[in-house]
């Protein structure tokens, strides 16, 4: 067996590193906290992917393809980029993903020519009947420019919409475990090598 060269990580805040956004715009803040570590000061490096690297050294490449509010519609879609790049080979990568619960749904707005991502929570009414609470949408929290930010919010109104209309606990949870069997299903069928 080839030995493994690439550990890609997947997942959200937690594996992104959240929390340690020291390049964005709130960053000169979390510096003057930890400054004093003396560590180079970036998100990769406060990550746990980034931790892991320092463990592994030089001898495996760990790539942090998380990022914060996002879920398992990002994970997907990264994962199947990297696994369908030209020169991959299986036996030198291995894939760690962090899934996530119901709440994060990716969506790609034509006005960014990007995806963003809508973020919302559980709750139960008094009739004892689950339901949705938008809490917002962006293209990259934390590091969103104003007018990104702007044009992300003209959407609000449709994001509460479609949660509060079109949107249910039960449909979501049985398409999250579909997707997520028909993920691990194409990992299997590529023979990838992969940890939770």
């Amino acid at each position: 067996m080839t030995k493994i060269k690439n550990i890609h990580c997947f997942g959200t805040s937690f594996t992104a590193g959240g929390g340690f956004e020291f390049d964005s715009s709130h960053g000169h803040i979390k510096k003057m906290y930890y400054g004093h570590i003396g560590e180079e000061l970036t998100q990769y490096n406060f990550s746990w992917p980034g931790q892991l690297q320092k463990l592994l050294g030089t001898n495996q490449t760990v790539l942090n393809h998380a990022k914060q509010g996002y879920g398992n519609d990002r994970l997907f879609r990264k994962a199947y980029e990297v696994i369908n790049e030209f020169d991959f080979n299986t036996d030198e990568n291995l894939f760690i993903f962090e899934f996530a619960g119901i709440g994060r749904e990716e969506f790609f707005l034509k006005e960014l020519n990007s995806y963003i991502v809508c973020n919302y929570e559980t709750a139960v009414n008094t009739k004892n009947e689950i339901y949705f609470n938008y809490l917002g949408s962006a293209k990259s929290y934390n590091y969103d420019t104003k007018d990104e930010t702007d044009i992300v919010e003209k959407y609000d109104t449709f994001f509460e919409t479609y949660l509060t209309h079109l949107s249910d606990f039960k449909d979501k949870s049985s398409k999250m475990m579909r997707e997520s069997e028909m993920f691990l299903s194409y990992l299997e069928s590529k023979r990838i090598n992969f940890l939770f």
